[in-house]
């Protein structure tokens, strides 16, 4: 008894005792503190993840890959089992708009001490937004307009209907549900083998009063390449050189040359077949004696003989685009209604169509007097608006500003012998010396170096191209040409089908979304 009474009242050792408590405490902090620290590593590491996948989302945030994108940046970023979690799907949520992307995810991580206390499990959550912010743009469309655009793109549908389907959903996915985007502006160039800059433009030409435009008809607003100046491939105003009318002349129609312009004479003759509208034509083209116009002039005949469709086009502005250019619009609507206005007739000269897009997008197009004055060259609303007090044409390389030309064709550069085209007739010989009416070889060459000049000189001005080949008529030289023109590799698009042109337009409007972390 008296041993026990000692060591009740015994003091030796007791501190061994605090330390064992102490260290057991010590131990029990740092354990909790590794716990803390693991959770605060997952919490960061998830939340970048997710940002990560939410900025790689926004680029293909139109496009049925979206999801699949980003999970596959998201776990590229944080991998499945990341120091020992467990991860919740992804909850990905677009606005109705498409103006906003938000990715969400929670982890889960088994606690090592905490469980002591009662916190088994450290549960962390974030989420990450990306706006989808519309830059300021200068957008032209320059579009084709030929006659091979009736030709089936697959699904029941034409080529020129293809284009209208796929133009409306790039510019849905450019402006969202709004008509109108704060300084954001489309422009669209039709082009076949002319140019229609609109019949109020005749300023702008050498005259149009002197020539015969047959009887309750008139200039339709196509011009020629001015290619007497040698100013066909440059963005030189009026006010340094004017264009010339185009004028078809009447030459005598014959059944085997049926693109022949036969568009007054005096004796009756017939197209054979079935022809929407119904179509008078003359032959001869002689105006002694008794004489009269066909009717309808200028107007795309659809010609049905033998079970083959064709269109005609007969009059002094045989196969000039029927869609006047439409300059820099701010209204979705007008846009739209304008390409849905389009129809598909004549040959293709796409160095036309490019350099009226040049022409809309270059300042010394702004005014009258070129790039100082007072009065807008176009018009419109490029008279109206204005960005840091410039009205539009703006400056190359504005800041916050963009220029942008989407180039739309299904064919190589053609002329079709016996047409005339803004180069006037082939066998002048204007595209080449060597051009006889049986060879158009060495005029579309001519045509392809005219369209490479004219991408360099917008790329120069820092102008982005993107080139679509539509269809699978393009041979390997015309697709050269596509992607020699468009601003890198990535801008070019080949799509042989409607679907495809599709899938290429929503990558475009994707392409021209800025984005950046909202939330």
């Amino acid at each position: 008894m008296k041993k026990f009474r000692q060591f009740i009242k015994s003091k030796r050792g007791a501190v061994f005792i605090i330390i064992a408590m102490c260290l057991t405490m010590m131990a029990g902090i740092v354990a909790s503190a590794l716990d803390y620290s693991r959770g605060g590593l997952l919490r960061a590491e998830l939340g970048a993840a997710l940002d990560s996948a939410a900025l790689a989302g926004g680029t293909v945030a139109n496009s049925s890959t979206l999801n699949a994108t980003v999970t596959k940046y998201f776990n590229a970023n944080l991998p499945a089992g990341y120091i020992g979690s467990t991860i919740d799907p992804l909850t990905i949520t677009e606005a109705a708009d498409k103006s906003t992307l938000t990715v969400a995810s929670a982890a889960h991580l088994q606690n090592a001490m905490m469980p002591v206390v009662g916190w088994s499990t450290t549960n962390v959550s974030a989420s990450s937004q990306v706006t989808v912010e519309k830059k300021g743009m200068e957008l032209v469309l320059v579009l084709d307009n030929t006659g091979s655009m009736t030709e089936t793109a697959g699904g029941g549908q034409t080529k020129l209907q293809a284009l209208q389907t796929a133009s409306n959903s790039l510019l849905s996915i450019l402006y969202g549900s709004n008509d109108t985007l704060p300084n954001f502006w489309v422009g669209v160039v039709p082009f076949s083998q002319a140019v229609n800059i609109g019949n109020t433009r005749s300023s702008w030409t050498t005259g149009v009063t002197s020539q015969d435009w047959g009887t309750g008809n008139s200039w339709k607003g196509c011009v020629e390449a001015r290619y007497a100046s040698g100013m066909d491939v440059t963005d030189d105003p009026p006010s340094t050189a004017l264009f010339p009318p185009y004028y078809s002349t009447c030459v005598a129609w014959s059944s085997s040359n049926k693109w022949y312009n036969s568009w007054y004479g005096s004796t009756t003759s017939s197209l054979g077949g079935s022809n929407s509208p119904a179509l008078t034509l003359k032959t001869g083209c002689n105006k002694t004696g008794s004489w009269a116009y066909s009717s309808p002039l200028d107007t795309v005949i659809t010609n049905t003989n033998g079970g083959t469709t064709n269109n005609y086009n007969y009059g002094p502005s045989q196969y000039c685009p029927a869609q006047p250019v439409l300059p820099m619009e701010a209204s979705k609507t007008i846009v739209l209604n304008t390409i849905n206005g389009m129809t598909a007739n004549g040959d293709t000269d796409i160095n036309l169509g490019l350099v009226w897009g040049w022409r809309l997008l270059s300042p010394s197009w702004r005014y009258t007097t070129g790039t100082s004055g007072s009065t807008s060259l176009w018009g419109g609303d490029m008279a109206t608006y204005t960005y840091s007090g410039q009205h539009l044409p703006l400056d190359y390389n504005t800041p916050l500003m963009n220029k942008v030309v989407i180039l739309l064709t299904d064919g190589d550069n053609n002329v079709t012998v016996g047409n005339y085209t803004a180069y006037g007739a082939l066998s002048k010989g204007i595209l080449n010396a060597n051009v006889t009416n049986s060879n158009n070889s060495s005029a579309n060459s001519a045509l392809d170096t005219k369209t490479t000049a004219v991408c360099n000189s917008l790329k120069a001005n820092g102008v982005i191209i993107y080139t679509i080949a539509l269809g699978t008529d393009i041979t390997s030289t015309g697709k050269t040409l596509l992607q020699g023109c468009a601003s890198n590799p990535a801008y070019y698009f080949s799509s042989p089908t409607g679907a495809d042109l599709q899938t290429a337009f929503t990558t475009i409007g994707d392409n021209l979304s800025n984005l950046r972390i909202s939330q």
